[in-house]
């Protein structure tokens, strides 16, 4: 009798720690609804520019629904994605927890806003809470309340007198180099041999001459007309007439030629000799 009480007793007991057990899990996971999603900081320490920055992502959902969540660092601008690790665990029945852990950074110092996260599950489109991050440039030594700092305190601009010499002489120097590569350049092209371009003068009679021989032949073959032979032979006279009276005939007009030939007698005129390949009968 009293070994069936014991055995009796300890299935009663049992039975009333594994209620018990059943009962007592995760508070969080039995009350919850679905879909639903939440983020959480999970970096307690002050955060300096550059610090690992952790981030948890809880989405709670069905077994076969479809779950989409960021995975590009865009979705968390300002701060850049560096790491990204996933977990999923069933909660009870057919209802699961996706846990993902994101690691993200920033390089600036200030009060940041990581902004709503967006998750999709199935057709429903779900997002967190925004989440206020204050990144540290510099930690204040046994201070229990760190606040924003400046990198850089500020402090007056000193002039060291070595950096002052130093610029100076390197200018200097720079200024010289250029000096002495601008006489050397300027020798170089100065003893470069170019064209040389001498004046030959001319014999008007000799040139005149020549010309009224070639129109001549021209004219004969039928090459000029009346008018262009008249006009070389102008040409030619006031040529010649203009050297000989020490005028500028060619830009001279008729009336002002005329003016200055009848002036002729009062200027002693160079003689020519006649040139004996010239026929004036012709």
């Amino acid at each position: 009798m009293k070994m069936k009480y014991k055995i009796i007793s300890t299935l009663f007991i049992s039975c009333f720690l594994l209620l018990l057990a059943s009962g007592c899990g995760d508070e969080n996971d039995s009350v919850v609804v679905i879909p639903s999603v939440s983020s959480s900081l999970l970096t307690v320490k002050p955060i300096t520019i550059g610090d690992p920055i952790d981030i948890a992502l809880t989405i709670y959902h069905n077994k076969n629904s479809e779950v989409v969540f960021p995975n590009e660092s865009d979705s968390f601008l300002p701060f850049t994605l560096r790491t990204m690790d996933i977990k999923q665990k069933k909660i009870k029945g057919k209802s699961y927890k996706t846990m993902v852990f994101y690691t993200v950074t920033l390089f600036q110092t200030g009060k940041y806003l990581l902004h709503p996260i967006e998750v999709r599950v199935g057709d429903t489109a779900l997002k967190t809470e925004p989440i206020e991050i204050a990144i540290l440039s510099v930690i204040p030594k046994n201070e229990d309340n760190p606040d924003l700092k400046d990198i850089v305190p500020p402090y007056p601009a000193r002039a060291n007198p070595v950096t002052v010499a130093i610029i100076l002489l390197s200018i200097m120097g720079g200024a010289a180099i250029i000096y002495v590569l601008l006489r050397i350049f300027k020798k170089k092209k100065g003893k470069k041999q170019g064209h040389t371009y001498t004046e030959t003068a001319i014999d008007p009679f000799q040139y005149s001459m020549n010309e009224l021989n070639i129109i001549k032949t021209a004219y004969e073959n039928n090459k000029k007309n009346a008018k262009q032979t008249y006009s070389g032979v102008s040409f030619i006279l006031k040529f010649f007439l203009g050297n000989a009276l020490k005028i500028d005939a060619l830009q001279m007009t008729t009336r002002e030629f005329r003016r200055h030939v009848r002036k002729a007698d009062k200027v002693p005129i160079q003689s020519y000799k006649r040139h004996p390949g010239f026929d004036h009968h012709n």
